[in-house]
């Protein structure tokens, strides 16, 4: 994490036991607590239903990817703190149901978009609306994994363009 500020997750369970996790904004005394962890959740959650429901189940859905790349881009940190509460999910019981919710929600909201797609005939009729969202968001999800650990390595605006010329082309008949 070099020089970067860590909070410590405490969770309700045991308060003795904390996780490291890089954030932009500490508390008093530098912890984020379980509840702070769930707002975040929650707060992503938010981000997602806020998408313009009136757009095109396409374009909704190349909206949102765009909304991915460049909220990365915009907040950094908040981004890796995202990740390392996706992480921490995988080994935390605390977190494993709100995590769980997070991923659930996400992909729900590609699902919407792609069905709305496949309804009014702009994607391929024998594409899996759920199998393609989970595929969706796994691929936003790795890239936007890599560029944080890489930044200068990764031209973010350029991964993002590419990316929503694959899904159209992976998409549309």
């Amino acid at each position: 994490l070099g020089d970067r500020p860590v909070l410590r997750l405490v969770t309700e369970r045991d308060p003795g036991e904390s996780r490291e996790l890089p954030a932009h904004q500490l508390d008093g005394d530098g912890r984020i607590t379980l509840a702070q962890a769930r707002r975040l959740i929650d707060d992503l959650g938010r981000v997602l239903d806020r998408e313009d429901h009136q757009l095109p189940g396409l374009g909704r859905l190349l909206a949102t990817a765009r909304l991915y790349f460049d909220s990365a881009a915009k907040d950094a940190e908040r981004a890796k703190t995202l990740f390392v509460l996706l992480a921490e999910g995988l080994s935390n019981p605390a977190l494993r149901d709100g995590v769980a919710a997070l991923n659930a929600r996400s992909a729900k909201s590609f699902e919407f978009s792609l069905a709305r797609a496949k309804a009014a005939g702009e994607i391929r009729a024998d594409v899996d609306v759920k199998v393609e969202a989970v595929r969706i968001l796994a691929t936003l999800r790795g890239a936007i994994g890599q560029w944080l650990v890489a930044p200068d390595a990764i031209d973010l605006p350029a991964l993002r363009d590419a990316f929503i010329v694959s899904v159209r082309r992976s998409l549309v008949p």
